[in-house]
């Protein structure tokens, strides 16, 4: 893959996402100032952070998208740029539902994410470029690949099928998952219901900070795929008819584009998250996996601001194979890509430090240059056809050249002629020169420079020896016509003076005409340089293109030598694997004829300590199959007691569980006891619980109870009268009497109606205090509940740690018996023995199925 056009710098676009406020979590207090490109720390002034983009608590996902991904990515991507888009931020941030929408959590009535939105507006890109084209073709693959622990996973792959290991690899292209599942999808419908079904299957688990916390980094890469036949290049003078139908036909550009779609998990602290065991190992990967990335954009800003790229610098390492997550991003962070971060970030006080780090990550990653460019894919083929095609168009060029050129020449060598010829005309008579000079006006204006030297010269002598003979027949005349002649003499002066001032008009002429070629002549030799500058340019250009086509066909030349150097060892190779299975058959021949012989003379020695070696071989592995099996045997025993032991524990928990439920059920029965009686004795008033601040044994409440109604019977009993229509009821016993001082003094007393609103409030501060005793109970009975069920979560959790080792430990078995089966198939003879020993091969994939096909034990309900 090559830039098909001219490359351009690019600056990654970092734009900031601040979710809201959650009560659940006791977020009740934003600790920043927030505008549309700017974020100030309320606590620290100084600390600003300024953004292209900074979208606050009522931006929808949908305006995020419009604004910032959908012209500068997703449109380019569809013109052949690579495009990127990376949710980075603390956890429970809104990194996940920023990209995939509330469908990752279940909620497929909330907004649409990133993800969804591209896709949709990918595929309707791709239908309007294929009305204006109609014959492009347009394929889409996906591949989606999660990191969990800095391991690789295949998220399109179906449970269950075999996969091959999946490898980060770099190429000229740029880096790609190796052995990844590249699905094609016709449709945006189709493509986003790959994405949500199997991003369903990514590594989640519920924290203290977020009910749905991502536990690996997922990676969406969503390939564009253009094949566009291109128009025949070329010309009937250089090739036949025959030759164009072989040559023009199947010439095709191939323009191939990624758009990753990037949701990172989020950094963590452990005292926040409160993350115990699996989950503790892995907010460890995540933290070293973004902490690696911080460093590589730290050190791509360094190269950016320093001009690390400059000749005579010394060139700064970037650790990008420090870890998955950014070898698989090295395209898209300081590479061939459009590339957009959103920096999810959370407002309350109590996150303001891992906001503030994420705010410094998003300012460095602004200064980071990306050389992008159209990821043009070409075969050797069409790429050898169009440079054939650019060499002739060149040498089209060069013959036209020519061509002007041979008829400048032709017009300058007539010019020269016609030159010649004034030239002699000028010397034989200077008036006809004149006339000649003024009919031709176009030679003289391309007259070279050196003749016309020549030209003015030889006019200015030729003037010279007029002059002279003028003034010589002048002296002449006067000797000869005396005095009488003077009149006629002077008369022909005249005549001679006018004559010699035409001959000057004639010469300023000529001297005009001289210039204006002058003129015409430094052009035309200008205008000649240039010419012969381009020529040099094209013949240049040309040798370039010739010798790179002539690399070329030396380049094929010897890739088909190699080629046929290749299928001559093949074709060695295969006569040589017939003669060495003919050696073997007629070494077997003879091994057999040796055999019988051996045996026919009594001479079997060395067949017999053969035979003994192999039958100590075999009983060896005998041995080691029945110690590997031995070993098995007891390492599932053991695991099965383990196992065993667990759900006897289990059992007891679910008892004594079942227990404290009988128990509170009784205990809830008698506070309703208590609490009607209250009513009762209340008059229906409500008994204020809210402060509890005692804390009593049950002992103590069912003495409490017993006091109590044995008062409220006495003192029905004593004054009917206040309880209303409550005198009726019957509630003292025939053997009833008091316990203490206290209640013989307040039954002394009863008789007197001076003291009943005494009475009354006494009791009610009897009901108040048993019913806070109560509460403190129960309170009581929660936390020995709570105990108990972290008991049980901890045993599950050393349940889960024992059967993955136990898992291992079966794995391992399965695998040394296989190894065993293939070195006995490599051993044909030792086959039936084992057959004979009664041992099979056994599969660990058929093991496992056949444990998740049985049926799980259940023990019945019921106890007490």
């Amino acid at each position: 893959m090559s830039g098909g056009g001219q490359s351009r710098r690019s600056s990654i676009d970092v734009l900031i996402r601040v979710r809201p406020l959650r009560a659940e979590l006791q977020e009740m207090k934003s600790a920043w100032d927030i505008s549309a490109s700017t974020l100030r720390e309320k606590g620290n002034p100084d600390s600003l952070f300024t953004f292209d983009h900074v979208y606050g608590t009522d931006t929808t996902t949908q305006t995020l998208y419009e604004r910032s991904v959908r012209n500068s990515i997703v449109t380019n991507v569809v013109k052949g740029y690579n495009g990127t888009v990376l949710a980075y931020g603390q956890t429970g941030s809104g990194k996940s539902y920023t990209m995939l929408g509330g469908s990752v959590s279940g909620d497929y009535s909330s907004p649409d994410g990133i993800v969804t939105l591209a896709v949709r507006d990918l595929f309707s890109d791709i239908e309007q470029e294929q009305q204006r084209n109609p014959s492009m073709r347009v394929t889409v693959y996906v591949t989606m690949v999660e990191i969990y622990n800095e391991q690789l996973r295949d998220l399109l792959v179906p449970p269950g099928a075999a996969t091959l290991p999946l490898l980060i690899r770099e190429n000229e292209h740029g880096v790609y998952v190796h052995n990844a599942i590249k699905r094609q999808v016709a449709s945006a419908r189709e493509c986003v219901r790959v994405i949500h079904t199997h991003a369903a299957a990514r590594v989640s688990a519920s924290t203290a900070m977020n009910e749905m916390s991502s536990r690996s980094h997922c990676v969406v890469r969503i390939l564009v795929e253009r094949i566009i036949p291109l128009e025949d290049v070329s010309d009937f003078f250089s090739m036949s008819s025959e030759e164009e139908g072989e040559n023009g036909d199947g010439m095709k550009r191939k323009i191939v584009a990624a758009l990753n779609l990037v949701d990172l998990a989020g950094s963590e602290r452990v005292a926040k998250t409160g993350s115990t065991g699996v989950r503790m190992v892995e907010g460890g990967h995540i933290n070293k996996s973004l902490t690696i990335l911080t460093t590589v954009i730290s050190r791509l800003t360094e190269m950016s601001v320093s001009g690390n790229g400059s000749c005579g610098a010394t060139p700064t390492f970037v650790p990008y194979r420090d870890s998955r997550l950014t070898h698989l991003l090295k395209t898209a962070i300081g590479g061939n890509s459009l590339t957009a971060v959103f920096c999810c970030i959370t407002p309350a006080v109590q996150h303001v430090d891992e906001s503030r780090s994420t705010l410094q990550f998003a300012a460095r990653a602004k200064a980071i240059k990306n050389k992008v460019s159209v990821n043009e894919v070409a075969d050797s083929k069409t790429k050898l056809r169009m440079m054939e095609a650019e060499i002739r168009r060149y040498k089209r060029m060069m013959l036209a050249t020519t061509i002007y050129l041979w008829s400048k020449n032709v017009r300058i060598k007539h010019l020269q002629e016609k030159l010649d010829e004034l030239c002699h005309l000028g010397a034989a008579d200077p008036a006809a020169a004149a006339s000649a000079s003024g009919g031709g006006p176009y030679a003289l204006r391309t007259t070279p420079k050196e003749q016309q030297r020549v030209i003015i010269e030889e006019l200015t002598r030729q003037n010279g020896v007029l002059q002279q003979e003028l003034a010589e027949a002048r002296e002449a005349l006067e000797r000869q016509l005396g005095p009488e002649n003077k009149t006629l003499a002077g008369t022909q002066v005249t005549a001679a003076v006018a004559m010699g001032l035409a001959d000057d008009g004639e010469k300023q002429q000529l001297r005009a005409d001289v210039r204006d070629l002058e003129q015409m002549l430094k052009e035309t030799l200008d205008e000649k340089s240039a010419i012969q500058a381009s020529m040099d340019e094209l013949d240049n250009f040309c040798k370039e293109l010739e010798e790179e086509n002539a690399a070329h066909a030396s380049a094929n030349k010897k890739l088909q030598t190699t080629c046929q150097e290749l299928q001559k060892l093949l074709d060695a190779k295969e006569g040589a694997d017939c003669a060495a299975m003919e050696e073997v058959n007629l070494l077997k021949e003879q091994l057999s004829k040796t055999q019988s012989n051996l045996l026919e003379k009594g001479r079997g020695d060395e067949y017999l300590q053969q035979l003994t070696k192999l039958h100590i071989e075999h009983q060896e592995l005998q041995y080691a199959h029945h110690q590997l099996q031995e070993r098995h045997n007891r390492e599932m025993n053991e695991a099965g007691v383990e196992m065993g032991e667990l759900r006897r524990k289990i059992d007891e928990l679910e008892d004594e569980m079942a227990e404290l439920r009988d128990a509170n059920k009784l205990q809830n029965s008698y506070l309703w006891r208590l609490l009607s009686v209250a009513s009762v004795v209340s008059r229906g008033k409500a008994v204020d619980g809210d402060e509890i601040t005692s804390t009593v044994r049950g002992a103590q409440v069912d003495a409490a109870v017993k006091t109590l109604t044995t008062f409220v019977q006495t003192s029905l009993e004593k004054n009917p009268a206040s309880f209303g229509s409550h005198n009726d009821v019957q509630l003292t016993p025939p053997n009833w009497k008091p316990q203490d001082e206290h209640q013989q003094g307040i039954i002394g007393n009863g008789g007197n109606k001076n003291d009943n609103s005494k009475d009354n409030t006494v009791l009610l501060k009897r009901i108040d205090e048993l019913q806070k005793q109560l509460l403190a109970k129960d309170a009581q009975r929660d936390v020995i509940i709570d105990s108990k069920l972290k008991r049980m979560q901890n045993l599950a959790l050393r349940l889960h740690t024992n059967n993955a080792a136990f898992v291992e430990e079966l794995r391992r078995s399965y695998t040394l018996c296989e190894e065993l089966f293939r070195f006995v198939e490599k051993q044909p003879k030792l086959a039936p023995k084992l057959a004979k020993a009664g041992l099979e091969p056994m599969s660990f994939k058929a093991a496992i199925d056949r444990a998740l096909q049985s049926k799980i034990p259940t023990k019945p309900y019921g106890h007490n």
